[in-house]
């Protein structure tokens, strides 16, 4: 039986962070909201594909966990699976708990950005 949350399409995600960064503004709190749904999108789909493609499963520390699954595999078209999603989970924790981490926010932003593209599209590209 699938929960709400595994029916969920996590592009939504990605898809709403992407509109809630407003121009020069001043306002760091949009920034952070959005770096971190960048991360849980491409953290959901990622792990989806995990599950989906070679049965990956975790009862502790999931993020930890899907991480390590890719360093520790290293299958080829993966590389950058596991440095790409260490890097979104460091900066949504920064975001969470840092209060200087936005020194250059649209930066951090748009390197979140790039990172959880690339891991969306090869899955998407994978998964058709």
């Amino acid at each position: 039986m699938l929960t709400s949350s595994e029916e969920y399409d996590w592009h939504g995600f990605y898809d709403f962070a992407e509109g809630i960064c407003e121009p020069d503004s001043k306002d760091e709190t949009p920034y952070r909201v959005a770096i971190g749904r960048l991360y849980y999108s491409a953290f959901n789909i990622v792990r989806e594909y995990a599950r989906d493609k070679y049965g990956f499963w975790s009862n502790n520390d999931v993020h930890s966990s899907l991480i390590d699954f890719f360093r520790k595999n290293s299958y080829d078209e993966y590389d950058s699976f596991s440095r790409d999603l260490k890097f979104l989970r460091d900066c949504r924790t920064d975001c969470d708990y840092k209060p200087t981490c936005l020194k250059n926010r649209d930066h951090m932003l748009d390197e979140c950005d790039r990172a959880a593209k690339r891991l969306i599209d090869f899955v998407d590209n994978a998964s058709a």
